[in-house]
């Protein structure tokens, strides 16, 4: 099995995000993940961010947030905007 890296899979997954789910399918997505704990919605709302999706769609998450809260971010704190989702 060969081995990608991170930026490979980001990238894979921004064009996933973008092409392959419908709209009202990524809105229900947010809404189940607004139920979450604010770790699950921060690494949700910084992968829609990324790969460029409207921000009425990630921007429900950021606000739902603490601005003072850090979360852990695993393989996910080497998203580009990680940090302004508040990844340790």
């Amino acid at each position: 099995m060969a081995e990608t890296t991170s930026e490979e899979s980001f990238r894979r997954l921004r064009s996933l995000l973008r092409d392959q789910l419908q709209m009202n399918r990524l809105r229900e997505l947010r809404e189940a993940a607004l139920g979450e704990p604010p770790r699950v919605r921060a690494i949700l709302g910084a992968l829609l961010e990324f790969a460029e999706l409207p921000e009425s769609l990630w921007r429900p998450l950021k606000d739902s947030l603490n601005p003072l809260t850090k979360f852990e971010f695993g393989l996910f704190s080497e998203l580009p905007n990680a940090e302004e989702w508040q990844s340790k």
